[in-house]
């Protein structure tokens, strides 16, 4: 599992817009050195790469980013505090740094320090709750364990940490789901994660019977509905933000492919 695991990874990291751009480009220039004699190949190769950093520039469009994340961060709604008793706050691991000169919080990426923030406020709401903080094992030069540092964080803000509950060596999301299925089992759980993150979390989490209530935590679509003329430039943002959704779909189509063939 852990070379299909490399293999999930790579293919993520080569879809992407951008390296799929530069390797399309790079395979375009290659060739026409290859068959400089070739008058079609050349024709074929000069739209071929006008082709490619049109792509790049369609998913660099805030209209088209937005098009692409907003249907999955639509698929849970905004958590209202509804519950009126709660037995654990689950995190979802992200990411973190650990540089030296940086602060401890400006060492947590947005992607886990939205999540934190609103457990957080959630660990104040419901007071009896224990606040579970999931993700990586520390490896090479790094000295902590992804929840490791974010329970550090989370108790220089004020968080008892009687209260914490640490997973360590969740590699993804269904790793996760086993390590804390018994935890959450007959409990009521709230699991904090990005809001594009929940329609995997729902297959994932369903396939192992974990009963849960979304708390969509950070959102990157615009908030506005409407189409501006700003939305028509293209911005690293943007760019960002289609990426992330790319990443959801393909976590999405993944799972799928993992349960049917493991059987699990």
């Amino acid at each position: 599992m852990d070379l299909l695991f490399a293999v999930k990874k790579l293919i993520a990291a080569f879809i992407a817009p951008v390296p799929l751009t530069i390797a399309l480009m790079i395979t375009v220039y290659v060739l026409l050195l290859l068959i400089k004699d070739s008058h079609s190949a050349r024709w074929y190769a000069k739209y071929f790469s006008l082709a490619s950093i049109l792509v790049l520039m369609i998913v660099s469009l805030p209209i088209t980013s937005d098009i692409l994340i907003r249907p999955l961060e639509q698929y849970s709604p905004r958590y209202q505090d509804a519950l009126k008793q709660v037995d654990n706050i689950v995190v979802l691991g992200c990411y973190n740094t650990e540089f030296d000169s940086r602060s401890d919080i400006a060492n947590v990426r947005p992607c886990s320090l939205y999540r934190l923030n609103e457990a957080i406020r959630l660990s104040r709401v419901y007071p009896q709750a224990k606040l579970i903080l999931s993700g990586w094992s520390k490896k090479g030069t790094t000295r902590f364990d992804h929840s490791e540092f974010l329970a550090n964080v989370t108790i220089s803000l004020g968080v008892n940490r009687a209260r914490l509950v640490l997973l360590n060596g969740s590699k993804d999301t269904n790793q996760e789901a086993k390590n804390l299925a018994s935890i959450m089992l007959n409990k009521n759980n709230l699991v904090v994660s990005s809001a594009s993150h929940f329609k995997r979390i729902d297959a994932i989490f369903s396939h192992y019977n974990i009963r849960y209530t979304a708390v969509p935590a950070e959102y990157l679509a615009s908030a506005d509905t409407f189409v501006s003329w700003k939305q028509l430039i293209p911005s690293a943002r943007a760019l960002h933000t289609s990426e992330r959704a790319i990443y959801e779909y393909l976590g999405n189509i993944w799972i799928k492919i993992r349960f049917v063939w493991n059987n699990e």
